[in-house]
């Protein structure tokens, strides 16, 4: 019997790379199906094995191309989109709105640490030089500092500073009494002076809701996998209970009322804010996909002006920068929503409000990673009152000194 020659480390890594491939090719649909099916929901052990897999074919690339010494810039370049988008998918995990109290549980995930564990593994063994962004033309750079200023100068000005229309504790009774019952969250009485909202973030408030409002494919997910499991299980510990009978038979009434539950979106969506207006005023995602309650307790921070400010500055950002050449990845997001292929996720007459804006300013900021100021409060603060105090003129310069060189200019710089 002929023995088959051993493979030399060449052909070894390279087959170990492949498999990473096929892996990561796998994973990748697997968590573009889990958003397509259930409006944007994300299974964490997919997640997870996904980023442990990028930044595994990441370290085995850069290891390869060491170990054969040949220069292999199509392999760097495969390392290097690995190495970025399995970091982006784990900043963009830990940005979501998730429940506080959920927060700890990501973090301490098995999944979790692995990949982390792995892209420190990819740090130490020179892969940083991986996540550098490539130079930007002048021209790129001009563009984008005429949007970030535009967007800047477009949510400086304070709007929590207007004075109610009239006072209606001061309104004759007849009149009062008509208000408070047709128009009490419009015209409340003795509603507080300007300004409104959260200024401080060590005021913010802890606040708990006993149900939440889901999108109908993640409502039936949650019924089916995590409110009737555990009863099923009391019960068959416990037979006979009639309570836990009681609770089994009105859950899987209402299990079964949104399985037959139907919905055909409109073919021009209303278009809103997405936000809260969104979702309790029009009844549906932004992407045309009904709203119900369900029993789940959640934990979250009411945030301060700064906190919605700076939200509205960064979906600015990329929805103006989408389609503009200036971020290749954002465009063929931008591109994907215009097609048809996008089905009722897309527009082809307004694809950028259709965009992900907060996936879109990660992208953004994986080619411009100085665009992480903007996330961060003290530097906002201060590019939001360079903006207000100078011509729109000599903020752009400005502004396209520090997307150039990642630093703040000596007149932004100050005491912390």
């Amino acid at each position: 019997m002929n023995e088959s020659a051993p493979r030399s480390p060449e052909t070894s890594w390279k087959a170990t790379v492949r498999r990473l491939e096929r892996e990561e090719a796998r994973l990748a649909a697997c968590v573009a199906d889990d958003e397509w099916r259930f409006a944007g929901l994300k299974n964490l052990d997919h997640v997870f094995g996904l980023c442990a897999t990028r930044f595994s074919l990441a370290l085995h690339i850069l290891e390869g191309v060491r170990a054969s010494g040949e220069p292999a810039p199509r392999l760097y370049r495969r390392a290097r989109q690995c190495a970025v988008s399995g970091l982006a998918l784990l900043e963009e995990l830990q940005a979501t709105g998730i429940s506080s109290d959920q927060r700890e549980l990501i973090a301490g995930d098995p999944g979790y640490r692995h990949a982390r564990e792995l892209f420190q593994e990819l740090v130490v063994r020179g892969g940083g030089a991986l996540l550098e962004p490539e130079q930007a033309a002048a021209a790129t750079s001009r563009e984008l500092a005429r949007i970030v200023t535009a967007a800047l100068r477009k949510y400086a000005a304070r709007d929590d500073t207007y004075a109610p229309l009239f006072h209606s504790e001061r309104l004759p009774l007849p009149l009062r009494r008509f208000l408070r019952s047709m128009f009490a969250n419009v015209a409340p009485e003795n509603e507080p002076d300007p300004p409104y909202g959260i200024e401080r973030e060590e005021d913010q408030e802890l606040l708990a809701a006993e149900r939440i409002r889901l999108p109908l494919s993640q409502a039936i997910l949650l019924f089916e996998n995590e409110i009737l499991p555990p009863l099923q299980q009391q019960l068959a510990a416990n037979p006979g209970d009639p309570r836990l009978q009681q609770e089994i038979a009105r859950i899987e009434h209402q299990l079964d009322e949104l399985r037959r539950t139907r919905f055909i979106p409109r073919s021009t969506p209303i278009v809103l804010e997405k936000g809260f207006y969104t979702e309790w005023f029009s009844g549906f995602t932004a992407d045309g996909e009904a709203l119900v309650s369900v029993p789940l307790r959640v934990t979250f921070r009411g945030g301060t002006n700064l906190d919605r400010m700076q939200e509205l500055i960064t979906a600015e950002i990329a929805r103006r920068t989408a389609g503009r050449g200036i971020c290749p990845e954002l465009d063929a997001a931008y591109q994907y929503l215009r097609s048809l292929e996008s089905g009722i996720y897309g527009s082809s007459r307004t694809p950028s409000l259709r965009l992900n804006a907060r996936r879109g300013f990660r992208i953004l900021k994986q080619s411009v990673p100085a665009l992480a100021r903007l996330e961060d409060r003290d530097e906002l603060r201060r590019l939001l009152a360079l903006v207000a105090a100078s011509s729109r003129w000599r903020a752009e310069r400005q502004i396209e000194a520090v997307l150039a060189s990642g630093r703040l200019p000596p007149q932004l710089q100050g005491e912390r």
